[in-house]
C-alpha cells in the first residue's frame, strides 16, 4: 500500500482539487481528503505538497529509442533494456510500432514485443502498432518502397495470433486495392484501423471511416493535404469524428499549425504521439549526429531532426513528456487538456481508457508527479507504474 498526500488532481470537468490518494495492489483504491495515516509506515507515505498527480502518459506510436528499433530487434531483452527511456519521459503505456519490412521480419518483431510485454514491469506494453507495409507509394515517407504491399488480412491475422492477446492496430492507405475489404475484416477481428501514408480523397476516406477506421496516423505528415476543392486526409481528419495523432516536436508540425488544429478539432480527439526512433534519448545538442538503418534506409539524426538520405523526415527523437509540455506552449492549453491529449485520449483511442490514462479508483496506479513551477527539464519529478517508482528526477 502507498499513500499520497495533498495531491492536485482534476475532476471530470477539468477543475482542480486537492486530495489524498491511496494505492493498493497496483491500483488507485481511494481518492479522498484526509485519508488517515494509521495503515501506512513512513516509507509508504509521500506528501507532494500540492504538486500535480497526473496519469501516466500513453504513447501509441513509437518505433524505439536508444539504438533499439522495434522492427529490427532480435530479442525481447533489447526491448526491455530501453524501457527506462519511457519511464524517464513520463510514459507508462506504449504500443511498440513497426515499420514496413519483409513479413518474416514483422513476425519476429511481433514475437519479441509480445515476449517483452510479459516480462516488463516498468511500462505496460499494451499493444502493437503495425505502420506499414500497406501504404501509398506516393506518400510512403521514410518507408522503403520495395517493402510496400497491398493490404493482406491473412498476414494481419497471423500477426494478431503471434501477439497473443495484445491489442493490434494497423495503419493503412484506404485507396489501395482491397483496402476496404481489409478494413472490414480487421474491424471484425478487433484490429484497430488508422488511416495514413495516403493520397486518398474525401470520398474514399469517408467510406473507410464508415467501415470503422477511427484515427489518422501523424496528422499532416505523409498524407494528402487540405485543398479547397478536395479535403484530402487533412481536411477529412479535421472535420470527421476521428482521432488525430500529432507529433508535437515543433519539427513535424509547425507550432502555429498545432494551435490551429486545436481550435478546429474536438479536444478529446487530439492524440499526442512521438513517432520516436532509435536516436531518441541519444542526441543532446544540435551538434550531435547519429547514423543508423531504419526501414531499409540510412537515417542521419542531427540534434533533434532525423532524415533519410533523400531528405524525408524519419520519425522523431521526442519524449512524450516534452510533447505534452510543448502542446501547452504551442496552444495555450491548460495542464488538464494537455495531459488528456497525452494520456486519456490515446488510451481511449485504443479502447483501454478503463485501465490507463486516468487517476480514478480502479484504474492502474500509473502516474507522474508534475511540478508546473519548474522548467521543462525538471518539471517531471517522478514516474510510477503499478504504484512502483520507475523514475525520479535527479
Amino acid at each position: 500500500m502507498m499513500l499520497i498526500k495533498n495531491a492536485t488532481l482534476f475532476d471530470k470537468n477539468g477543475k482542480e482539487f486537492i486530495s489524498d490518494i491511496e494505492i493498493k495492489d497496483g491500483k488507485f483504491s481511494k481518492i479522498e481528503k484526509n485519508i488517515p495515516l494509521t495503515s501506512f509506515n513512513e516509507q509508504k507515505v509521500c506528501d507532494v505538497c500540492g504538486k500535480y498527480i497526473l496519469p501516466g502518459l500513453c504513447d501509441i506510436h513509437t518505433h524505439g529509442a536508444r539504438k533499439c528499433d522495434f522492427t529490427l530487434t532480435q530479442s525481447d531483452e533489447e526491448i526491455l533494456n530501453i524501457m527506462p527511456h519511457y519511464s524517464q519521459n513520463g510514459v507508462t503505456m506504449i504500443f511498440p510500432t513497426t515499420v514496413s519490412a519483409p513479413f518474416d521480419q514483422l513476425k519476429t518483431a511481433v514475437k519479441n514485443i509480445t515476449s517483452a510485454s510479459k516480462k516488463c514491469k516498468s511500462v505496460h506494453i499494451a499493444g502493437i502498432h503495425i505502420e506499414g507495409p500497406y501504404l501509398s507509394h506516393g506518400k510512403r515517407g521514410a518507408h522503403l518502397e520495395s517493402y510496400l504491399t497491398l493490404p493482406n488480412i491473412n498476414q494481419m491475422l497471423e500477426l494478431q495470433s503471434i501477439a497473443d492477446g495484445l491489442k493490434m492496430r494497423v495503419t493503412v492507405a484506404p485507396e489501395l486495392d482491397g483496402a476496404m475489404d481489409f478494413i472490414d475484416q480487421c474491424v471484425k477481428h478487433g484490429i484497430l484501423i488508422s488511416l495514413g501514408h495516403s493520397e486518398a480523397g474525401y470520398d474514399v476516406l469517408k467510406k473507410a471511416i464508415d467501415k470503422g477506421a477511427d484515427c489518422f496516423t501523424h496528422l499532416y505528415n505523409a498524407m494528402s493535404p487540405l485543398h479547397h476543392r478536395e479535403p484530402g486526409c487533412v481536411g477529412t481528419a479535421l472535420s470527421e469524428d476521428v482521432y488525430c495523432e500529432l507529433i508535437c516536436d515543433g519539427i513535424h508540425v509547425h507550432p502555429q499549425t498545432v494551435s490551429l488544429t486545436r481550435k478546429v478539432k474536438q479536444q478529446n480527439k487530439m492524440v499526442l504521439v512521438t513517432d520516436s526512433i532509435q536516436a531518441a534519448g541519444l542526441t543532446k545538442s544540435d551538434d550531435d549526429v547519429v547514423t543508423f538503418m531504419s526501414a531499409g534506409k540510412q537515417v542521419t539524426c542531427k540534434g533533434d531532426i532525423a532524415r533519410t538520405e533523400t531528405g524525408e523526415l524519419a520519425g522523431s527523437t521526442l519524449g512524450l513528456f516534452y510533447g505534452f509540455y510543448n502542446y501547452m506552449n504551442f496552444t495555450g492549453a491548460c495542464t488538464c487538456e494537455a495531459c488528456n491529449a497525452a494520456s486519456l485520449n490515446p488510451a481511449t483511442a485504443v479502447g483501454m481508457q478503463d485501465r490507463f490514462g486516468q487517476v480514478r479508483v480502479g484504474a492502474s496506479a500509473d502516474f507522474i508527479v508534475y511540478d508546473s513551477k519548474k522548467g521543462k527539464k525538471q518539471a517531471l519529478e517522478a514516474t510510477y507504474c503499478n504504484g512502483e517508482l520507475t523514475y525520479k528526477c535527479q
